[in-house]
């Protein structure tokens, strides 16, 4: 069983991004500690990893990421706010 942080090792990406994963049910097998904390089985993400190199050429993070949650505010909420905030 992995840490969330050593799957998004082997999976080249964020700690957050495998925690959404996780949430959202993308990767089967998940277990959660009695401190709460997440483990996920190596072949869960082996799998993953597999299913998703064929098609991570060319692909869409940001799009993915939104559509699976991981962006519970719009992008355009932050440009927003961030011109509010400029002298």
């Amino acid at each position: 069983m992995l840490s969330p942080e050593a799957a998004a090792e082997l999976m080249q990406c964020s700690r957050s991004y495998v925690a959404m994963l996780i949430d959202n049910e993308k990767l089967p097998g998940v277990s959660v500690t009695e401190d709460g904390h997440r483990r996920v089985p190596e072949s869960s993400v082996r799998q993953w990893i597999k299913e998703h190199e064929a098609g991570a050429e060319g692909a869409d993070y940001h799009a993915v990421a939104e559509a699976n949650g991981m962006y519970e505010v719009p992008e355009t909420a932050f440009i927003q706010e961030g011109r509010r905030r400029r002298p």
